[in-house]
């Protein structure tokens, strides 16, 4: 497993040029030896939200902030689904084997879970 932990000046810059040619954030991580999340962090900050657009499609859990279709708006942690059999991929949230919609409109990285 990768290192936890905050990315190198070095890294935070290849993150981004990384992520503008189009890398995934799974392909970033194991190529510089880090988690998906460290890298998620060392993307540089432009207010702390960042567009949706720009947000891991690859099942990556994400703050969200966006309108939940049962709930209504708010802030949610959520990942993209794209292994259905008989739909169109969504941003879900919520146990798993329960269908939570959203439409978010913004996102950031969750921060790493304590150590103790």
């Amino acid at each position: 497993m990768p290192p936890r932990g905050r990315p190198a000046s070095h890294d935070k810059r290849k993150v981004a040029e990384m992520r503008a040619a189009g890398m995934k954030w799974a392909d970033i991580a194991k190529e510089l030896g880090i988690t998906e999340r460290t890298a998620m962090r060392a993307m540089p900050k432009r207010g702390g939200w960042q567009p949706i657009e720009t947000a891991p499609k690859d099942g990556t859990k994400v703050l969200v902030y966006g309108n939940a279709l049962q709930l209504g708006p708010g802030w949610y942690i959520a990942h993209f689904k794209t292994d259905l059999p008989d739909g169109e991929p969504y941003w879900h949230w919520g146990a798993p084997g329960y269908i939570g919609r959203v439409e978010p409109v913004g996102w950031m990285p969750l921060l790493e879970p304590p150590t103790e």
